[in-house]
């Protein structure tokens, strides 16, 4: 039956070709294709390899949690430090030290709020390492790759911050990440992490 909209009528009952996908397997297999659960990709158990990488890094994620609650434990000795090291900035000469309104008072008035929003950021950093680690293990080649970069977020940390922050507890969890990091990108296993195949574009049909 015709209707308003020609031929194939949206308002009438029945299958579409254009827009129907049929998602019963059944109905699948009389039409030919195959069943859907065939178009996940299956992966293999992963090798030892990445087994002691994810454990790696789950061991780095704890280690590095450890040492911001260790920083947090050692609050009043950052205090005087970082009181010690504006004293000495301050004596030399340097600007920074020399600006007005800056005291002792707001030093030691803004370090417990910044080693709080540090372990704030070490546990969100944390969660991110084991969400990623899990990833790796399935073979998630951008799991692999995030990983590689939260390692270097800590690098700048233990690099870049004064060292009244760090403590031998952040240095082992880094170590720990960058051997994790570095047998996810061996070559015995890189084949355990396939790029993604590429997706052909309409437009690149008519090209």
């Amino acid at each position: 039956m015709t209707g308003p909209y020609g031929p194939n009528d949206p308002d009438e009952d029945g299958p579409s070709d254009d827009t129907e996908y049929p998602v019963d397997e059944a109905e699948r297999a009389a039409l030919g294709l195959p069943p859907l659960s065939s178009d996940r990709r299956e992966r293999p158990d992963p090798p030892q390899l990445v087994r002691i990488s994810v454990l790696l890094w789950v061991l780095s994620a704890v280690v590095m949690v450890a040492g911001f609650v260790l920083m947090l434990a050692n609050q009043r000795a950052i205090t005087e430090e970082l009181l010690d090291a504006y004293e000495t900035a301050r004596r030399a000469g340097e600007s920074i030290a020399n600006r007005e309104g800056i005291t002792d008072s707001d030093i030691e008035a803004g370090v417990p709020g910044l080693l709080w929003l540090l372990f704030a950021g070490s546990v969100m950093i944390a969660g991110l390492i084991g969400l990623f680690a899990y990833r790796a293990r399935e073979g998630t080649r951008s799991a692999r790759t995030a990983l590689a970069l939260l390692t270097l977020v800590l690098l700048a940390f233990v690099v870049g911050m004064p060292s009244a922050f760090v403590n031998p507890l952040h240095v082992v969890a880094l170590v720990l990440a960058a051997v994790a990091a570095v047998l996810l990108f061996l070559p015995n296993v890189s084949g355990y992490f396939p790029p993604l195949p590429r997706m052909r574009r309409r437009w690149r049909d008519f090209s």
